[in-house]
């Protein structure tokens, strides 16, 4: 399996995760793209899976700041999507 088939393989199961964990995902086809990485078309709805990896040195992200952005980006999103 190439690197690039490995990461189609992880972004997908990251897209699935989020889909079957979170009660607020859109309903609709999920669509495997380029950019974004995923479409959904009956909500609009385009997703760009990026990860966050953290280094060892100085000014690197620790777990407990990475918690707190991932919570902080689901609640954005979950108040953008039941606004509309």
């Amino acid at each position: 399996m190439t690197s690039a088939e490995r990461k189609e393989k992880r972004e997908s199961a990251i897209v699935d995760r989020a889909k079957k964990h979170y009660s607020f995902f859109p309903e609709g086809q999920v669509r495997k793209r380029e950019k974004p990485d995923f479409q959904i078309d009956e909500a609009s709805l385009g997703i760009e899976v990026t990860e966050l990896l953290s280094m060892a040195g100085p000014g690197q992200f620790e777990g407990t700041a990475i918690s707190s952005f991932h919570k902080r980006v689901i609640k954005a999103a979950r108040q953008y999507y039941l606004k509309e």
